[in-house]
């Protein structure tokens, strides 16, 4: 439909825009919050013309039609009069409230379109709260704001609405999006899943191995952990089934693999400038607290399907049908120089980020036009179709981050986060284990079905504040939401990317979500590792992070050993128990109570007697490549 292409384009131009700074270069003063209102209206009318069905009747259709365009009207209006909005609140003018009040309701409706009833439970609850909380007895009672005040403050001010998560989705995560749906459509998405297979497909194991590999490598600018497995494991999955895995492991590797993407460094699904903005860091902090985790999140999958492999005698792929690794090079090399352009952009230059998105853009249209890919170059209306995909796939994203900020407005106006704080550290006695604990199963419920960036902001706002309130260190606190957060994709019963991977598997939704929990098990227990050893996140000195980090890693791998009963080969009952319960040991950080010390010793000596019997020779084990 023409309107939708229109609206698509002008939302990823607006963003472009801005992030140029153009309106300044030609002498335009503009808010930032009356670009994020007409953004915000575009995205609202997307979602509306969405539902449009061909079986509709006329008249029905040009109702949506009029909707649309009413949203992108009313969004137009309130930008151009947003200079004045600050003096009118005071007075509380009517006119204004129900222009405001249409805009929040837009807003939320849009809200359970695009991200269906839980979330959007969530955030009408913190909306009724704020018209009538009056009426509860304290201490979780409120003032009498009115519905007038609450609508102009949630629709009008800086603080609601048109706040910090949205105007970061628009001028930072939205030109990331931007460069990921070029990247794809330029062909880097097969160039990283050829070059993946090319390094990993003469392993035992091979195949998920490429999966691993190709999903981490498409997943840190994809955004979408459900996106990540559609585009990539059409490919992956059916290669992991004829290899030798079942169909509900080739879809939770592929599931597990695809939700990690969103962890790499330096993007984390966008995450990162967005944690950058929360906690007022340098974004090269947040980069690096994420590498270490990551590490261990990939590397656990990784050494788990090797070691399955191993134990089933999975034979490495035909050599006929593995890419050649120098012509693989050779041909799509030039997909790696605009990931070179954002790190130089963000370290050496100290770019704004949105700017270095801009410039991998750059980059990436000079090299893709000049050197294509497989002997294909992509044409002029590939760019354009990118604007096309890139704005229908943002409008999710900025739906969410503007009900994010519905939710900080009412806990700004209202002041319910302290008591929301409180209330957490009361019932769980101020223990920092059940605050974790609490925390943990809050992310997983109300990160079902929700894109990375909505994930992080929403539960960076409500749970947040009760982790910092108990003494964990800020980004510590942060990472742990968005860790668990996202295991909401691989976790029953709403596990998104494990269902997508089931589908595309022809294989069972709960035993694939299931088995992608065993495989993703790490990701359960590294949150709650850095929180009691903040050094896994690159704060300490040298010695104390690699201490630390070995410790883990010794543990993880041990644990890993234990858990599939294989490592050079088969590995006995008691040499099992050995190695998990010296793993389990090992991973314990040293600080967290007197004796710690001890049980790491004790740990290494397990992990030793558990592994003694595969270290020996063994003239009759397979010669198998790992």
């Amino acid at each position: 439909m023409f309107l939708k292409t229109i609206l698509r384009v002008s939302l990823v131009i607006a963003a472009v825009g801005w992030a140029l700074n153009v309106p300044s270069r030609l002498g335009i003063a503009l808010f930032t919050e009356q670009l994020l209102a007409v953004s915000l209206g575009l995205a609202i009318a997307l979602v509306i013309l969405d539902q449009e069905k061909p079986s509709y009747p006329l008249l029905a259709r040009w109702a949506l039609w009029a909707s649309a365009l009413g949203a992108v009207g009313l969004t137009i209006y309130i930008a151009s009069i947003f200079a004045t909005i600050p003096m009118q609140i005071a007075m509380r003018p009517v006119g204004l409230s129900i222009v405001t009040g249409v805009l929040v309701l837009l807003t939320i409706s849009a809200l359970y379109l695009t991200s269906g009833v839980g979330i959007f439970a969530v955030v009408s609850l913190f909306i009724a709260y704020a018209c009538f909380g009056h009426f509860l007895p304290d201490p979780i009672g409120s003032r009498d704001y009115g519905i007038t005040r609450v609508a102009l403050y949630l629709g009008g001010d800086p603080n609601g609405i048109l706040g910090a998560p949205l105007k970061v989705a628009i001028s930072i995560v939205l030109p990331y999006v931007l460069f990921g749906r070029l990247l794809t459509l330029f062909g880097g998405a097969a160039f990283f899943t050829d070059l993946a297979s090319s390094l990993m497909s003469r392993f035992r194991g091979g195949e998920a191995k490429v999966a691993i590999l190709a999903s981490a490598l498409f997943g840190t600018i994809s955004g979408s952990a459900v996106g990540n497995v559609v585009s990539t494991g059409v490919v992956t999955i059916p290669l992991m089934e004829r290899s030798g895995y079942k169909p509900k492991e080739a879809g939770a590797i592929e599931a597990v693999a695809s939700t990690g993407g969103q962890l790499m460094p330096p993007v984390l699904g966008a995450t990162a400038f967005l944690m950058a903005e929360f906690l007022a860091i340098p974004y090269t902090t947040v980069v690096a607290a994420s590498i270490i985790p990551c590490f261990f999140y990939f590397g656990s999958l990784f050494l788990q399907v090797d070691l399955l492999a191993g134990k089933r005698k999975l034979n490495a792929g035909a050599s006929r049908e593995i890419p050649k690794f120098g012509k693989t090079f050779a041909e799509g090399w030039h997909f790696l120089l605009p990931f070179a352009a954002i790190f130089f952009c963000l370290f050496e230059l100290n770019m704004r980020p949105e700017v270095a998105a801009l410039s991998a853009i750059v980059v990436l249209l000079a090299v893709g036009f000049i050197r294509g890919y497989r002997g294909v170059r992509p044409e002029l209306k590939t760019v354009v179709h990118g604007f096309i995909v890139t704005g229908d796939a943002s409008k999710e994203i900025l739906i969410i981050t503007a009900a994010a900020g519905i939710v900080i407005g009412v806990l700004n106006l209202t002041g319910v986060s302290f008591s929301i704080t409180q209330s957490l550290i009361s019932l769980t006695g101020g223990s920092i284990v059940l605050m974790l604990l609490a925390a943990a199963a809050l992310n997983i419920i109300l990160g079902m079905g929700m894109p990375t960036v909505g994930v992080y902001v929403l539960l960076a706002t409500l749970v947040g504040p009760p982790l910092i309130e108990l003494g964990i260190e800020p980004i510590a606190a942060h990472m742990f939401i968005l860790y668990f957060g996202l295991l909401s994709m691989v976790t029953p019963p709403v596990a998104l990317a494990s269902f997508a991977a089931a589908q595309i598997a022809n294989a069972d939704p709960w035993q694939t979500s299931w088995t992608s929990m065993r495989f993703a098990w790490v990701a359960y227990i590294v949150p709650f590792l850095f929180v009691g050893a903040p050094q896994l996140l690159m704060l300490g000195t040298l010695v104390e992070i690699a201490h630390v980090s070995i410790t883990a890693a010794i543990g993880i791998f041990s644990i890993q050993v234990g858990a599939v009963g294989f490592l050079r080969r088969e590995v006995g009952l008691l040499s099992r128990l050995a190695c998990v319960a010296g793993g389990i040991a090992c991973m314990i950080p040293v600080n967290i109570f007197p004796m710690a010390g001890w049980v790491e010793a004790t740990g290494f000596l397990l992990v030793l007697l558990g592994l003694a019997g595969q270290l020996r020779p063994h003239a009759r084990a397979a010669d198998v490549r790992a």
